[in-house]
C-alpha cells in the first residue's frame, strides 16, 4: 500500500537581518487575501519552494496562530501541501507537519525569524526527507519513509490555504520560486539575494518564479513559466534598498566556549551597518527558558554599532556568567536609530568542563544503604585500580582494575564483598590509584 502524504511548512516567525535582491516591489498581504496561481502544479516526487517573506506582528494573533504564505492542501491527510505558516504556541519558529496514513510527523526548525524583518525560507523535500534553510543557513530537517507527495484538486495559493481563510498570511511576500529537484544548501544559499538567471545551476529545473515585480494590477507574472497568479485583494508596496531597508547586515553569528569550558566566546561581522547605534546580547539556558539582555551598548562601549558604514566589521564579546555542563541559546539583538530593533537567528553552545587533575570525590549517599557511588575524575587515560578496605586495612573487594579513558567516570559499591556476601555494617575506606595518584575516601554502610 502506498503511504499518502502531506506535508505543512508552518512559519513561526524572527530572523537575522539579511537582503532580497534589487530595489522594487513586493505584495503586502493583510490575512483575507492572496494570490491564486491556478491547478496546483507543485511536484510530486522533489521539490524546492523558496520565499521572502517580511511577517507582520499580528501575525501571531490570528485565528489558529497561522499565516499561510503558501499551500495547495490542508490539515487533512489528502491532498498536496507545502505551507509555511505562524504558530503562536512555539516560539515563532518553522514548523514543518508531515500528515502520513500513520499519523503526523512534526519538525520544528532551530532557528527562528522576527516581524517587521525580510527573511529568506526555504524548504526542500528529496523523496525522503525535508529540510529548512533560513536566510541560506540549515534549519531543521527530518527524514522518513515516503517516495512521493500525493496530489490534490486543490489550487495553489500565496498567503492563503484553499480550505481555511482564516489563516491567511499578514505582512509582505516578495520572490516565491518553485523548482521540480531538491536545490543543495549552498545553492540556496548563494542564490537567495540574486534574481535567477541562465547562470543558475538548476535552472531547468524551475517550475514558476513570481519576481512580483508587476507594482500594479492584478496579476501576478509567472516569470519562468506559465502559471500567472490572480491577485484577490491585497496591495503592492515598493521597497528601496533591495526591497529591504535594514541597519545591518550580518554575514556571521558564532558562540564557542573558551577558557576551559569556563566562558562563551560571541563573534559575529556586519557586512554594513545603518543608522546603528549598537547590540544587545540576549541569553537563555536551555531551549524554553526566558530570554534574559545579559549586556547592551547602552552600558558596554564595546557593543555600541560603527552607524552607517558599507564596509565589514567583526565584533567579539565573552560572556563569563555560565556554568560549565551547562548548554545555552544567544541571539543579538541589533539597535537602530529609530529605535527599531532587528533580532539576529539564535546559536547554540554546549560547555563541557575540562578535566586537568585527578579527583576523587566523596561517595553519594554517605551514609548509604544498599549501594553508595563513587565518582573520580581522570585527567588522562590510563590502568585505574579503585578498592574498597575495611579499617583494619583488609582488602574487601575490587570495584575496578583497568584501563580507562580520561573524563569523569562514576562506580557504585553495592556493599557485597568479594565474594558476594553482604559487608558488615561500619566505616570503609575506598582507595582510587591511577599512576602516581593515591587517595581515600570515606563511606559508611548501615544496616
Amino acid at each position: 500500500m502506498k503511504t499518502r502524504i502531506t506535508v505543512f511548512i508552518l512559519l513561526l516567525l524572527w530572523s537575522s537581518g539579511l537582503y532580497a535582491q534589487g530595489a522594487g516591489w513586493a505584495i503586502d498581504f493583510a490575512g483575507n487575501d492572496y494570490v491564486d496561481c491556478g491547478a496546483t502544479f507543485l511536484p510530486t516526487s522533489s521539490l524546492t519552494v523558496e520565499a521572502w517573506v517580511r511577517p507582520n506582528e499580528t501575525n501571531y494573533f490570528l485565528v489558529g496562530g497561522a499565516g499561510v504564505i503558501i499551500s495547495d492542501g490542508d490539515e487533512a491527510s489528502t491532498g498536496v501541501n507545502v505551507s509555511l505558516v505562524t504558530y503562536n504556541e512555539v516560539e515563532q519558529t518553522v514548523l514543518v507537519v508531515i500528515n502520513t496514513e500513520a499519523g503526523p510527523k512534526v519538525v520544528y526548525s532551530t532557528s527562528p525569524l522576527t516581524p517587521l524583518v525580510w527573511s529568506h525560507v526555504a524548504v526542500t523535500f528529496n523523496g525522503t526527507a525535508i529540510y529548512i534553510y533560513i536566510n541560506g543557513v540549515s534549519a531543521g530537517n527530518s527524514t522518513f519513509t515516503a517516495t512521493t507527495i500525493t496530489s490534490t484538486a486543490n489550487n495553489l495559493l500565496i498567503a492563503e490555504r484553499p480550505s481555511d481563510t482564516a489563516r491567511g498570511f499578514i505582512g509582505d511576500i516578495d520572490e516565491v520560486r518553485i523548482w521540480n529537484t531538491a536545490l543543495i544548501q549552498s545553492t540556496i544559499s548563494t542564490w537567495k539575494n540574486a534574481p535567477v538567471t541562465a547562470s543558475h545551476p538548476n535552472y531547468a529545473n524551475m517550475v514558476s518564479y513570481y519576481k512580483f515585480d508587476d507594482g500594479s494590477g492584478s496579476s501576478a507574472t509567472d516569470s519562468y513559466g506559465s502559471n500567472d497568479g490572480t491577485i484577490t485583494g491585497p496591495g503592492w508596496s515598493w521597497f528601496v534598498n533591495g526591497d529591504l531597508s535594514l541597519p545591518v547586515e550580518m554575514a556571521l553569528f558564532e558562540a564557542n566556549p573558551v577558557k576551559d569550558g569556563k566562558a562563551v566566546e560571541l563573534q559575529w561581522i556586519t557586512a554594513s551597518e545603518t543608522d546603528n547605534l549598537g547590540f544587545e546580547i540576549m541569553r537563555r539556558q536551555g531551549v524554553g527558558a526566558e530570554w534574559q539582555t545579559i549586556d547592551s551598548y547602552t552600558y558596554n562601549s564595546e557593543l555600541i554599532g560603527q552607524g552607517t558604514v558599507s564596509h565589514t566589521t567583526q565584533y567579539t564579546y565573552t560572556d563569563e556568567s555560565v556554568k560549565s555542563d551547562n548548554t545555552y541559546q544567544y541571539c543579538i539583538v541589533n539597535v537602530a536609530v529609530n529605535g527599531d530593533k532587528e533580532y539576529s537567528q539564535v546559536v547554540d553552545v554546549t560547555l563541557v568542563s575540562v578535566i586537568d587533575t585527578h579527583q576523587l570525590y566523596p561517595a553519594y549517599p554517605n551514609p548509604f544503604n544498599p549501594e553508595t557511588t563513587i565518582t573520580f575524575d581522570l585527567a588522562q587515560d590510563g590502568n585505574v585500580s579503585l578498592q574498597v578496605y575495611d579499617i583494619q586495612g583488609r582488602l574487601i573487594k575490587t570495584l575496578l582494575n583497568n584501563g580507562m579513558f580520561a573524563g569523569r567516570h562514576e562506580i557504585k559499591w553495592d556493599g557485597k564483598t568479594s565474594s558476594g556476601i553482604n559487608a558488615a555494617s561500619g566505616v570503609y575506606l575506598v582507595k582510587l590509584k591511577t599512576g602516581g595518584y593515591s587517595k581515600y575516601t570515606k563511606v559508611s554502610l548501615l544496616k
